[in-house]
């Protein structure tokens, strides 16, 4: 039995990779039928500073992205900094041991 009341969590907001967009941006989607606005990035530089500016709920990248950080310190920002550090991560990387290991 619950006792108290009961929140709804919703995400609103997902900031996905730009080359990987296109999997998720079909017609009728399931992130158009959850209502979550969708933004992209092409660099991990820029999901960085989409991110601090749209405090987005869900993040979807690739471990090798583009830009002058790589992946592994753009997520330690985000959980370093405590505005930011309140989203959840995908991380897509290929199916190889070395990458599976720097995605931890």
């Amino acid at each position: 039995m619950l006792h108290g009341p009961i929140t709804r969590l919703t995400m609103k907001k997902a900031l996905i990779a730009i080359d990987l967009i296109n999997l998720y941006m079909t017609k009728e989607n399931f992130l158009d039928r959850a209502g979550i606005t969708v933004l992209s990035a092409a660099s991990n530089d820029a999901f960085l500073k989409v991110h601090e500016r749209e405090k987005v709920d869900l993040i979807v990248t690739r471990l090798d992205m583009p830009g002058s950080i790589k992946t592994e310190q753009l997520l330690k920002q985000i959980r370093q900094n405590q505005e930011l550090r309140k989203v959840s991560i995908i991380i897509i990387c290929e199916d190889r041991p070395e990458q599976r290991e720097r995605s931890k």
